[in-house]
């Protein structure tokens, strides 16, 4: 997978915020199939499809780059979503995209600490 370089420093800054992955580590789940990549010059999404007994998920755990090319790439992973039999979207991310999704539903709260 070829993830642009302007994006690969950013995309290392959201790996290390939440210190779960390796960039070779997303590299990989998205060369076996078990992860997307979305890209565009500005902006990544990295997702996941998650399968439910009732239904069908589009996960997206990974997001870096300009807020322009977020809005720019979300319609494109929406339809993905959609194609993939997906009917709902979720995100994980900071308090800050409450603002920005303003037509997202909050439902869920992570807490987190460690053992």
């Amino acid at each position: 997978c070829m993830i642009y370089e302007n994006l690969k420093q950013k995309l290392q800054i959201a790996l290390d915020r939440e210190g779960t992955h390796e960039l070779e580590d997303i590299k990989r789940l998205i060369y076996e199939g078990k992860a997307q990549l979305f890209q565009n010059e500005k902006a990544l999404f990295i997702t996941e499809i998650l399968n439910f007994p009732k239904k069908k998920v589009l996960n997206a755990w990974l997001t870096a780059g300009s807020l322009d090319g977020v809005h720019e790439l979300t319609p494109i992973i929406e339809e993905f979503g959609r194609m993939k039999g997906c009917t709902e979207i979720q995100m994980t991310g900071r308090k800050g995209w409450m603002r920005i999704l303003k037509n997202a539903e909050f439902k869920n709260i992570v807490l987190k600490r460690s053992l």
